[in-house]
């Protein structure tokens, strides 16, 4: 499972996706809300040949993508 949460902006939930997608990894679940300004979104996800995720540094890679999709701002 991966749980996303930040400000809501234009686009957010796509960039998201699109980060998970670039991982190689399939959603199988998500929850997405938006709570005041803010997002509070889980994927339940694993690796397209349908394993779990579980590969460290394919974690943190993808950690570190959503976290630089999350710092963007909506005027970059």
């Amino acid at each position: 499972m991966i749980e996303v949460a930040g400000p809501d902006r234009l686009g957010l939930l796509y960039e998201v996706s699109s980060t998970i997608v670039a991982a190689g990894l399939d959603t199988q679940q998500a929850r997405v809300q938006t709570v005041g300004g803010d997002v509070v979104d889980s994927f339940y996800v694993q690796t397209l040949d349908g394993a779990k995720f579980i590969e460290a540094e394919a974690q943190e890679a993808l950690r570190a993508a959503l976290l630089e999709v999350l710092s963007a701002r909506d005027d970059d």
